[in-house]
């Protein structure tokens, strides 16, 4: 599909042969369900939680009223 975001045809390009064009589209759309249903129960940052290097959990919360420098670090 040409009207795909570059995105979504990575990961279809990456996932398609091993696991099959319509898994690959059921799997996406479940993930995106998810998220959203994660988006909208939680109504602010503050809302969230943050895993430290040592594996606990702190809520960002902790940090009403302070500056915050928030990092997405993924691999694929």
């Amino acid at each position: 599909n040409n009207n795909q975001h570059p995105f979504m045809k990575r990961l279809c390009c990456f996932l398609q042969p091993r696991i099959g064009y319509s898994n690959v589209r059921n799997a996406v759309v479940s993930y995106l369900d998810d998220l959203y249903l994660i988006f909208m129960a939680c109504k602010s940052i503050y809302d969230f939680s943050a895993e430290t290097l040592d594996g606990q959990l702190v809520p960002l919360s902790n940090y009403r009223g302070k500056v915050l420098l928030i990092i997405n670090v993924a691999t694929f």
